[in-house]
C-alpha cells in the first residue's frame, strides 16, 4: 500500500486499523486505493477459512470482494455522507488452494445521487479467476 493510500484509508476507515475488525480477523488488507477503485488481498488459510467440507468458505471470498467494493464506494462519498449495501451478488467460480494469495479488485461503475453500483473480481496470484461479483449501495446523509 502506498503512503497516500494509507492516509486515505486511515482517514476514511479508522476502524479498519482495529485488530478486532472483521477484515483484520480474516487477514484482509488493503493494497491500493484510488477514487472508486480499490484492491484488497488475503492469504488463504484453510485452518481458519474452510467450510465444513474443507474448501475455502464462499462467505470469506465474498467478504474479501465486499470489503474492496465498500471502500471503493467510501472513497467517493462526500464528507457528510454514509452508504449502506442494498444488494450483494457473488459468483464463486473456482476454489483456491491453501496458501493462495487472493486479490479482489473493485471498481465503482456508477455512483449516482442516490444509488451506486460496483463490480469486483477475485483472482489468485497465478491469475486464476476465483470469483466475480457486484454490489449496489444507497447513499445517505450522515446522522
Amino acid at each position: 500500500m502506498t503512503d497516500s493510500s494509507a492516509a486515505v484509508l486511515s482517514k476514511l476507515l479508522p476502524r479498519q486499523l482495529d485488530s478486532k475488525a472483521l477484515a483484520a480477523v480474516l487477514g484482509i488488507e488493503v493494497v491500493t486505493i484510488e477514487p472508486g477503485v480499490v484492491s484488497t488481498r488475503m492469504k488463504v488459510d484453510l485452518v481458519r477459512h474452510a467450510n465444513p467440507l474443507g474448501a475455502m468458505h464462499g462467505g470469506v471470498i465474498t467478504t474479501l470482494a465486499d470489503h474492496a467494493m465498500g471502500i471503493a464506494f467510501i472513497s467517493l462519498l462526500g464528507g457528510q455522507e454514509v452508504m449502506t449495501t442494498i444488494e450483494l451478488k457473488m459468483n464463486l467460480l473456482a476454489a483456491p488452494a491453501d496458501g493462495d494469495m487472493l486479490t479482489a479488485t473493485a471498481k465503482v461503475v456508477k455512483f449516482g445521487r442516490t444509488v451506486g453500483y460496483a463490480e469486483a473480481e477475485v483472482v489468485s496470484a497465478s491469475g486464476k479467476l476465483i470469483a466475480r461479483g457486484s454490489s449496489s449501495v444507497v447513499r445517505l446523509a450522515a446522522r
